[in-house]
């Protein structure tokens, strides 16, 4: 179940990727920079 709840999830998170990389990339770089940066 929760294998199945994960990959719906990776699955809505890569479609959002997609989705930003199309539609804002310049926008959807600045916030995975500061994500990704926080993160770290």
């Amino acid at each position: 179940m929760w294998n199945n709840l994960d990959r719906k999830c990776s699955n809505f998170f890569v479609k959002i990727e997609q989705y930003f990389t199309k539609k804002e990339p310049i926008l959807f770089n600045h916030f995975f920079k500061i994500g990704s940066s926080r993160l770290s």
